[in-house]
């Protein structure tokens, strides 16, 4: 798996936003990648390989999806809060961290990933609605190595998701005989 800036489908997030509508604009692509990514999930087999490569199945995916908008979610509760900025605990790698939580989410059942997708995304919306617009410009630490805007580490996780969320459709639909995925 590449970093999360590195994904084949990220897209480089926007330098500036709609003054003021931060939360809005941000919560509504969140919102789209979210909408997407369920949908993928609900007509995939949890034990399809997305990667066969490293053997990454659905249910791995998806559960890479989660952990990272978790480590996200620390990250802006922490600056919402006003606390030191979170940073992943003993992180060496991209790679490393990624296999960590492919690990720990093997422990968590296809359908708990699902229902816990919906309840780590309200939790984040609620964060992100709980920040003042102009303290989304705010640069800050990343979780992972590096730094940048509030606004820019939840661009990187919108597109981190829907990066996955095609990659699981695109399995799904070729496993299923079609062209495109079909949510």
């Amino acid at each position: 798996m590449a970093s999360l800036s590195q994904s084949p489908q990220y897209e480089p997030p926007q330098e500036s936003l709609p003054a003021g509508q931060e939360a809005q604009f941000l919560i509504a692509l969140l919102d789209e990648a979210r909408a997407y990514t369920l949908a993928v999930l609900g007509g995939a087999d949890p034990m399809l390989v997305v990667h066969a490569g490293s053997g990454w199945t659905v249910r791995d995916v998806a559960g890479h999806i989660l952990a990272w908008e978790n480590v996200a979610l620390q990250a802006v509760q922490a600056f919402e809060s006003g606390a030191p900025a979170y940073t992943i605990p003993d992180f060496v790698s991209f790679d490393a961290m990624n296999a960590r939580i492919r690990e720990q989410q093997r422990a968590l059942s296809f359908d708990s990933i699902r229902r816990e997708l919906t309840e780590v995304r309200k939790a984040f919306k609620a964060a992100l609605e709980a920040i003042r617009p102009d303290r989304y410009a705010t640069v800050l630490p990343f979780p992972w190595p590096g730094s940048g805007s509030l606004s820019k580490l939840v661009l990187i996780i919108a597109a981190h998701e829907r990066g996955h969320a095609v990659e699981i459709g695109r399995t799904v639909a070729a496993a299923q005989g079609h062209d495109q995925p079909n949510p």
